[in-house]
C-alpha cells in the first residue's frame, strides 16, 4: 500500500513541477504583455501629437500668404501673427534708426538698432511676435529701405 501512494505521490510531484516551469514561462509572457501594452499606450500618445502637428501645419499651409509692405517711419503698428522686418541702409542722407518692439503701446524695447553716420551697422532686423506692438523711430528723409513681413 505505502508503494503504490509513494507512487501517485511521485506523480503529483512530478505535475506540480511540470506545473510550476510553465507557471514560470507564463510570468515572463505577462511581463512582456505588460510591457507591450506600456509600448502600446506611448505609441498613441505619440500618434496623437503627429496627428494634431499635422492639422496645425495644414491649418497653416491654408492661410493665405499675405505680401510684404513698407511701414511708415513713427507709426505705431499691432502684429496680428510673426513678422520680421528688416531695414537696410540704401543711401542717401546718414543717421541712426530704432525698431522698437514690445507689449506697450508705444513700445519702448529695443529690437534692433542700425547707425550709420558712425559706420557701425547698415542693416537691423527684428522677428516681431502675435500681439505686440511695433514702431520705427528715425528722422524724416533717412537713407532706408523698411520691409516688413509677415510670416504666419
Amino acid at each position: 500500500m505505502f508503494g503504490r501512494n509513494d507512487e501517485r505521490i511521485d506523480a503529483l510531484e512530478r505535475r506540480l513541477a511540470a506545473a510550476e516551469a510553465r507557471l514560470a514561462q507564463a510570468a515572463a509572457l505577462l511581463d512582456d504583455t505588460a510591457r507591450v501594452e506600456r509600448m502600446a499606450a506611448q505609441a498613441e500618445r505619440m500618434a496623437e501629437a503627429v496627428r494634431r502637428t499635422v492639422a496645425a501645419a495644414a491649418d497653416l499651409a491654408g492661410t493665405a500668404v499675405q505680401p510684404r509692405w513698407s511701414p511708415e517711419v513713427g507709426k505705431v503698428y499691432r502684429s496680428d501673427g510673426y513678422g520680421f522686418l528688416a531695414v537696410c541702409f540704401t543711401g542717401g542722407r546718414t543717421d541712426d534708426l530704432t525698431i522698437l518692439a514690445g507689449p506697450d503701446d508705444p513700445p519702448s524695447e529695443r529690437a534692433a538698432e542700425a547707425d550709420t553716420k558712425h559706420d557701425l551697422n547698415s542693416f537691423a532686423a527684428a522677428v516681431l511676435r502675435p500681439g505686440e506692438y511695433w514702431m520705427i523711430d528715425a528722422r524724416p528723409g533717412h537713407g532706408y529701405l523698411i520691409t516688413y513681413t509677415p510670416l504666419f
